[in-house]
């Protein structure tokens, strides 16, 4: 009897169209209202808390280093392109 329960309950869960459940709803919390309060300074420069995750890290770590040489990538070449065309007096 108790399984037939269990497995009702879980068909009706299923076959919400909820498919990543419930909304994370935080607004009305003290801690998200005091956070809106704040200074832009003070959220930028707020303290960090490292992950322990080492895995994580490392992930995080590649995709900033990927960034940065996309954005040499791009940057280096169209500084030389701007610079060498003389006539354009774009730098």
């Amino acid at each position: 009897m108790e399984l037939k329960d269990e497995e009702a309950s879980l068909r009706s869960e299923r076959t919400s169209m909820n498919t990543f459940g419930p909304k994370n709803e935080w607004e009305r919390e003290r801690w998200e209202q005091a956070y809106q309060r704040r200074r832009l300074v003070r959220k930028v420069f707020e303290k960090n808390v490292w992950t322990q995750n080492e895995t994580l890290r490392l992930l995080q770590d590649r995709i900033v280093l990927g960034a940065n040489v996309w954005s040499l990538i791009v940057t280096v070449p169209l500084t030389v392109v701007f610079v060498a065309l003389p006539s354009g007096n774009y730098f």
